[in-house]
């Protein structure tokens, strides 16, 4: 998907698409956990002292953990954050902080952008439905009933089809398992009576892509642990239509490290796995799954927005790999190898416009990171960080990186200032440019989340034994951090679309709370508590 240089990025190093009983999200456990033997590890890892490793280098995997349910969203007007408390969806203006509770059927687990409108889809499971939100010209809700209880979602581009399933990791409601449904949104907006499409589409679904033709969303792929499923959306309604299936080698029917990525411009679906060797690519159009042999076992994967090429770390090998595509298909001469000298290429983070990349490792021990030019195949290691590495988020515009540090509890250095440097949470911005690095120190607060908005960032920070939970406004530019307290827990932060940098943040509280922090003013403002008490046009609640 293509991003302008504006557009807000978010990197979460916290949650995991898990839910609690309440249907909030929890801390995610180790997907991993203890072993004792090699068969309690995922296919491609071995059991070593208690733990599972790369049967390549015995080093831990490279695991990322992302948000997925109950995530807000916002454009450049409003924020739309679910909420099950209340089983409505909120409304905030981030300029005057008036909110608006909307009421929607119970248990709103997820909201999405609905491209071309000026409206959000909002996925509710236990009322069984999928709502079409509208703001324009008056607040209005249009409804299609769903067959069962859905928990995730996923929008076409073009904003014609929204396609509900059960995510890998959620119990799917009875006789629901492996089952999707697909609603148009265009009928839905017109009024039309819907009635979802179900379709049979595999076992335990973790990824969901829809592929585009001249601008129109033609194909849906939705990938199980044991098979992709490929459904033409035009023939989704005809009687006894049965979507064409693939099936994915046992190498790669492990769900625990497996990554997909996608392009909409691209009829490529891209897919690496703990213990597959290589990269397998997906061919939609001819229904053919090959793989791309490489030097090691891929421990991360990356495509570029216009679907042109893919990066990937080879750890256990000392290398990235440059895959342009379709030539891959056709010469596998055609993928480029380049060593990374001073740095572990355990994982790689692209910048959607430039295709500079971030490689690093989370399991290194080394204070270090490499950007890397993929056009001249130059590396730069940066080694002026103080602190080991957890996760690096890299800005739009490729100029700047946030690095997200691990603290050594049990660190003696012998220069006393050192070893509390070591010993503290804490993040560090670095201008890619000059080299420039800061590093800010956060005691026993962790840092939780990067969000970007043009040249500005936030962190946030969550004190897991406390309430001194905080967000930092940064200033890429001159580096310079201003920190702004949270009264409470934090949940979820974005940025709003549009020029100006304007950051929120969700909170945990009884009435509900939402912070905006607007970044090149470095304000914060909070509102507390909300009432359901807005009329509604259209369609069903």
């Amino acid at each position: 998907m293509s991003r302008c240089l504006d557009a807000p990025r978010i990197l979460f190093v916290v949650f995991a698409a898990s839910c609690g009983a309440d249907g909030r999200l929890d801390e995610p456990p180790d997907p991993l956990g203890g072993c004792a033997l090699d068969a309690d590890c995922p296919t491609g890892l071995l059991c070593r002292d208690a733990a599972c490793v790369s049967s390549e280098d015995q080093r831990p995997p490279e695991l990322e953990t992302e948000a997925r349910l109950l995530q807000p969203i916002a454009t450049d007007r409003y924020l739309f954050a679910p909420s099950i408390d209340t089983n409505s969806v909120l409304l905030v203006d981030p300029a005057s902080l008036d909110i608006t509770a909307v009421p929607v059927p119970a248990e709103p687990v997820a909201v999405a952008l609905v491209p071309n409108r000026d409206a959000v889809a909002v996925l509710s499971r236990e009322g069984r439905s999928l709502g079409l939100l509208g703001v324009e010209p008056t607040i209005s809700l249009r409804s299609a009933p769903l067959p069962r209880r859905f928990g995730a979602q996923e929008i076409s581009p073009d904003g014609r089809y929204a396609l509900v399933y059960t995510p890998d990791g959620t119990t799917p409601d009875d006789g629901a398992e492996g089952l999707i449904a697909i609603v148009d949104l265009e009928a839905l907006a017109s009024g039309e009576a819907v009635a979802p499409i179900e379709l049979a589409a595999g076992y335990r679904h973790t990824d969901v892509f829809f592929l585009l033709e001249r601008g129109a969303a033609t194909l849906a792929v939705v990938l199980g642990k044991e098979e992709v499923t490929l459904i033409e959306l035009a023939r989704a309604g005809t009687p006894g239509y049965l979507p064409q299936r693939i099936v994915l080698p046992s190498t790669l029917a492990e769900v625990i490290g497996r990554e997909a990525v996608a392009a909409e411009a691209s009829r490529h679906v891209l897919l690496r796995a703990l213990g597959h060797p290589g990269i397998a690519v997906l061919d939609v159009d001819a229904g053919t799954l090959e793989t791309i042999p490489l030097p090691s076992n891929p421990t991360d994967l990356e495509l570029a927005a216009d679907g042109t090429f893919a990066i990937a770390a080879l750890r256990a090998a000392g290398l990235v790999a440059v895959l342009p595509l379709p030539e891959v298909l056709t010469t596998t001469t055609a993928v480029r190898l380049i060593a990374i000298d001073g740095v572990v290429p355990g994982q790689i983070e692209l910048a959607p416009i430039d295709g500079t990349v971030i490689v690093f490792s989370a399991t290194d021990t080394d204070e270090r990171f490499a950007l890397l030019d993929t056009v001249t195949a130059t590396v730069t290691v940066f080694d002026r960080l103080k602190k080991k590495l957890r996760q690096v988020a890299l800005s739009d515009d490729g100029r700047s990186a946030i690095v997200l540090h691990e603290p050594e509890p049990d660190s003696m250095a012998a220069d006393l200032y050192e070893r509390q440097v070591d010993r503290d949470e804490g993040y560090s911005i670095v201008d890619l440019a000059t080299g420039a690095t800061q590093l800010e120190r956060t005691g026993t607060i962790r840092a939780q989340a990067v969000v970007f908005s043009g040249r500005r960032a936030a962190v946030t920070l969550l004190d897991a034994e406390g309430a001194q939970h905080r967000v930092d406004a940064i200033d890429l530019d001159t580096l310079i951090t201003r920190g702004f307290p949270l009264t409470s827990r934090p949940e979820f932060v974005g940025a709003f679309e549009g020029a100006d940098p304007r950051v929120w943040i969700t909170q945990e509280h009884v009435a509900g709370r939402i912070s905006i922090l607007d970044l090149a003013e470095a304000a914060l403002r909070t509102l507390t508590g909300f009432r359901v008490d807005v009329e509604i046009e259209g369609g069903d609640r």
